[in-house]
């Protein structure tokens, strides 16, 4: 899914995995994705594929209206998707299909398996619109044959009730969190480390309401943007994007991090074993949950980004106790690799695509 760059990141270690398998390795992706996925792996085979481009105004006080109101054509871009993997699957004959949140990418000629966090849908604006989009979420997801939860099934979890329903279905599997980070032994050579994500136009907000308060931060600091195809920023201290090795030690040669509480920079946190302070996307009730989760489990301070006072939240940072929890992150690979053994008996060749 192209919401933010969360989707693509998060695939990377699949996309590690598979390789040594000497799979043969198509990615679906869009333009901006490509050119993240692309710093990592150069030799892939690259498809383009249209983005479902949600849109989300900066005075709309809840992402879930937003959502409703997006339906119908998000419906058609689904609906375009699936002829655009019909025209692909008969050029190419993919084995298996791993599509992270998008909807459309299940053919009857191969396993299709969707990967995502949130089976609970809170929409933030009631149980009737609640129950609504719980239904078209699972109209789509029965249409797969597996559907996969990057999170440990049981405490101590990240993904809190997003990604633990009152009843889970047979066809759904906790294969742990995914991350392409892991914790280093480094230098601390940063007081502060930004990092920005999300939907626009919020990215932007945030970016503008860093830069003007870092302006009176004694001590040194790194401002990653998060847009790896835009235009060099003429800011002191800020970077477009970094590659995954050197986002993973600057990470961690930070005393604190700030970042989105969007679910895989909480995953990319707790790899890192960093202690960090979350701002969830104003009006985006995931994210919202997910903030507040971390911080009843102890595991990192939650703040707003309405009123946000950076010299303030740094005093609250530094009497917060963090309980970053001990979690498997290899866990896929038993997962993946049973899937794979599962699929050969049934085709000639390996072939996968991750979407």
């Amino acid at each position: 899914m192209d919401w933010g760059l969360g989707h693509t990141t998060r695939c990377i270690p699949l996309i590690a995995y598979l390789q040594q398998f000497q799979c043969r390795i198509f990615i679906a992706s869009t333009n901006k994705q490509r050119k993240l996925l692309e710093n990592e792996f150069d030799s892939l085979n690259y498809l383009q594929i249209e983005g479902y481009d949600i849109r989300y105004r900066a005075n709309s006080n809840n992402l879930g209206i937003s959502i409703l109101k997006q339906i119908p054509r998000l419906y058609g871009v689904i609906g375009r998707e699936q002829q655009w993997l019909n025209r692909q699957m008969a050029e190419n004959q993919f084995d298996l299909i791993i599509s992270d949140n998008r909807y459309g990418l299940f053919h009857k000629n191969a396993h299709c398996i969707f990967i995502t966090h949130q089976l609970t849908v809170i929409s933030g604006i009631g149980v009737w619109a609640d129950g609504l989009l719980r239904k078209i979420h699972w109209h789509f997801i029965n249409k797969f044959h597996e559907c996969w939860i990057p999170d440990n099934r049981n405490l101590p979890n990240l993904s809190g009730v997003l990604g633990h329903p009152p009843q889970v279905r047979e066809k759904i599997s906790y294969i742990g969190p995914l991350s392409r980070f892991r914790q280093l032994t480094v230098n601390k050579q940063l007081e502060l480390l930004v990092l920005l994500s999300g939907p626009e136009p919020h990215r932007t907000l945030f970016e503008t309401l860093m830069l003007k308060q870092l302006t009176s931060f004694q001590g040194r600091y790194l401002l990653v943007r998060g847009l790896p195809d835009e235009q060099p920023s003429s800011h002191p201290h800020t970077v477009n994007h970094l590659h995954a090795a050197d986002l993973n030690r600057a990470i961690c040669s930070a005393s604190m991090v700030i970042a989105r509480s969007g679910y895989t920079s909480i995953m990319d946190l707790v790899a890192s074993k960093q202690k960090a302070i979350l701002v969830a996307t104003p009006g985006q009730t995931e994210q919202e949950y997910l903030v507040a989760y971390m911080q009843e489990q102890g595991i990192f301070l939650s703040a707003q980004q309405d009123g946000f006072n950076l010299s303030e939240t740094l005093q609250k940072a530094e009497r917060f106790e963090s309980r970053i929890p001990d979690l498997d992150f290899e866990q896929y690979k038993t997962v993946l690799a049973e899937r794979l053994s599962n699929t050969q008996p049934y085709f000639e060749r390996y072939r996968t695509v991750l979407a």
